[in-house]
């Protein structure tokens, strides 16, 4: 049997994740929407698109700051991902490698290859 370890940093960011949920964020010199938080094995990420809709894996070791509320611009970026396909997920994404590694192994079992 596994033991469940609390771990209090993955919690806060965690938060910050969820209180961001959709939000059009800068990191560095880059622009995503924050769509989820992914547990590694050796770090945490944030789930990100980018303006065309592709999917990054940003470390959460870098800052994610929501443009939201900070520009006057905002709605105007909103529209801009959404039309050239960075669209607002329905639910907030939450992975974790352990969970990614299950679902491969029941895929596989289920399709039977």
């Amino acid at each position: 049997m596994s033991e469940i370890v609390y771990d209090e940093q993955r919690d806060k960011i965690l938060v910050e994740c969820k209180a961001k949920f959709n939000d059009i964020c800068l990191s560095f010199n880059n622009i995503y929407r924050l769509v989820g938080f992914k547990e590694g094995e050796d770090d945490y990420y944030y789930i990100c698109d980018d303006i065309y809709g592709k999917r990054s894996y940003v470390s959460c070791c870098c800052f994610m700051e929501s443009l939201k509320g900070k520009i006057d611009q905002y709605d105007a970026l909103e529209k801009v991902f959404t039309l050239n396909g960075g669209y607002a997920e329905k639910e907030f994404i939450l992975s974790s490698e352990v969970y990614e590694l299950l679902a491969g192994f029941y895929n596989v079992y289920l399709d039977g290859e």
